[in-house]
């Protein structure tokens, strides 16, 4: 089923998977689309329901990343030591909430609803999961505390602060391309990117996935700089990037970015190469989308389940 409001753009993330299986890609970004449509056919809303479809690491790390911009939105006055005890009150919260959740098992009335790949294919059970949370939360949280990122934001004035809850995007070569930093701030006349990397949040995915996660921080940096020279017209060397790597219980920070200019040739010959794959009036059918021939990548995909039916 498509939708001519489905219109082309670029993101890391897709131009990843893509490269990782285009059926994937068509699956994700076409197939399902409209699929959270109550009267949308049931492929449409199977295929929605697998591209929903996320594994507990990548929930898990999510989390934490909002629930470390929610405790900066409300908190406008607190010093590090309050501060970590909000974001620490409300990543339990929202992680109570996504169980209870997954415990009466919303997703399946409604597909926006969160799931979790372990548990949509009964790999692990809920008090599995809560198991695992409670073993990994509280490492991960002291080594952010240990990081002394707060103590650094803390003492950045709060009107510095550009909201981060949407994701932002750019124009380039005719289309939109997005980037989503967990946090953006100007100070003293140059504009600060911060992301989180919690590596352990890639363990499960293939190692051609992996590879392109674990470079992606600098991919993802860079993009934050083009958007930072096209929105505010800032110099590269008014643009600082910071990503904080989290692993177990240690942490440290890198700075850096990979080559603005390399990542516009990137993304043109990706976009040409996804563009390729539509008809002149960007339609997409499934028949454009060669499907990979690796099975270890096909026992890692969400869309597994779906593409080997007989049924697509």
């Amino acid at each position: 089923m498509y939708n001519k409001e489905n219109k082309f753009s670029w993101s890391y993330s897709r131009h990843a998977l893509f490269q990782f299986c285009e059926r994937a890609y068509y699956f994700n970004y076409y197939g399902s689309w409209n699929g959270w449509d109550t009267y949308a056919p049931d492929h449409t809303r199977l295929l929605y329901q697998l591209k929903k479809l996320t594994s507990k690491e990548l929930w898990f790390a999510n989390s934490i990343r909002k629930s470390f911009t929610h405790t900066l939105n409300i908190s406008k006055e607190l010093n590090a030591q309050s501060f970590y005890l909000e974001f620490k009150k409300h990543i339990y919260r929202s992680l109570k909430y996504d169980l209870s959740s997954l415990l009466r098992e919303e997703w399946k009335n409604d597909p926006k609803c969160l799931c979790i790949n372990e548990v949509y294919y009964q790999e692990i059970s809920i008090r599995e999961l809560e198991h695992w949370i409670k073993s990994e939360l509280l490492n991960k949280l002291e080594a952010i505390q240990r990081s002394k990122i707060i103590e650094e934001i803390i003492n950045i004035p709060y009107s510095g602060f550009i909201n981060s809850r949407e994701i932002m995007s750019f124009d380039l070569f005719g289309f939109p391309v997005w980037c989503s930093p967990v946090l953006t701030w100007m100070n003293k006349g140059k504009v600060h990117f911060l992301n989180f990397n919690f590596i352990n949040e890639y363990n499960n995915l293939s190692p051609t996935t992996d590879y392109y996660r674990r470079i992606s921080w600098a991919m993802l940096m860079g993009l934050n700089c083009l958007f930072a020279k096209q929105h505010w017209a800032l110099g590269y060397n008014r643009i600082i990037c910071k990503t904080l790597f989290v692993d177990n219980s240690n942490s440290y920070t890198v700075y850096g970015h990979r080559s603005p200019s390399e990542i516009e040739n990137i993304i043109l010959d990706s976009s040409r190469l996804m563009k390729s794959k539509l008809t002149c009036d960007e339609k997409a059918y499934l028949e454009n989308f060669t499907g990979t021939d690796n099975k270890e990548k096909c026992q890692n995909c969400s869309f597994f389940q779906i593409c080997t039916s007989k049924v697509i």
